[in-house]
């Protein structure tokens, strides 16, 4: 098996759909994600059958051994899709502390999580993506502090200050006029 620079191609068309299912940062994820994603992986599958044929043309005509790098290629970027699409904002290498969650309204969901490494993530889940914002946060007697990662903007979901009620296990915002999240069971 030889790796050409054709090979490095298909390589990097692979890695091309996953800079839209792995995030670092505060982002959000739906259905526009989704078909980026699905055109990515159109573009992919054709340069595969492209180098593929070619292959199978040098094969018949110069007589040559084929080449099995593609075929492994494609088997990789299969299953790590797969993978990346199933398990989308799932916390893999978190263990989750305490979770809280509000219905905003008939379609929208939002919840705080509070993972054991002093993280949180609020995710909101409208009605065609979800956004989630990261931070670190730190509890101080009965207050529950975030500290947003992205601070360039005033956030109208959540605060950046929460009592915990205890008697009513209820997440209460600073400021008042936003929403209430309770203990999530």
């Amino acid at each position: 098996m030889k790796f050409k620079k054709i090979h490095l191609v298909l390589f990097v068309f692979a890695l091309l759909p996953f800079l839209n299912i792995i995030y670092l940062g505060d982002y959000c994820f739906g259905v526009a994600n989704l078909l980026i994603i699905t055109g990515l992986t159109i573009v992919f599958v054709i340069a595969f059958l492209v180098i593929t044929f070619y292959d199978l043309y040098n094969l018949s005509i110069k007589k040559l051994r084929f080449n099995f790098v593609p075929l492994l290629i494609v088997f990789i970027f299969s299953v790590s899709l797969f993978i990346g699409i199933k398990y989308q904002g799932k916390f893999l290498f978190k263990n989750q502390q305490i979770s809280f969650k509000n219905e905003v309204g008939a379609e929208v969901t939002s919840r705080v999580i509070l993972f054991t490494d002093k993280t949180f993530e609020v995710k909101q889940a409208l009605k065609n993506e979800v956004c989630t914002k990261k931070g670190t946060y730190y509890i101080k007697n009965d207050s529950l502090f975030l500290n947003k990662k992205d601070k360039s903007f005033k956030d109208l979901i959540f605060d950046s200050i929460y009592y915990f009620d205890k008697t009513q296990n209820l997440l209460i915002p600073n400021n008042r006029k936003l929403i209430r999240y309770e203990v999530e069971k």
